[in-house]
């Protein structure tokens, strides 16, 4: 089954949102990672709370304010965890 999480990065708060229709989950900012790799923490936070596991597609979403990360059900995706 698919599964979509949505991360944006929180400002003011200087954190990280992963949102998926099953919930979401906030992270700090991590000043070692890149926004690339923060959003993959988020991500990955939110799928592990929740079970999922699999291969995920990452997509930067056109504002550059996020990204998608979506649960391929075919394994061909290059991020896993």
């Amino acid at each position: 089954m698919c599964k979509l999480i949505i991360t944006k990065f929180i400002g003011l708060t200087t954190r990280v949102k992963a949102t998926s229709d099953a919930g979401w989950l906030s992270i700090g900012w991590d000043g070692s990672l890149d926004s690339r790799a923060n959003h993959t923490k988020a991500a990955r936070a939110l799928a592990t709370e929740k079970a999922w596991t699999g291969s995920w597609t990452r997509i930067c979403l056109p504002d550059n304010g996020g990204y998608v990360f979506l649960r391929d059900p075919v394994p061909r995706a290059r991020l896993r965890w």
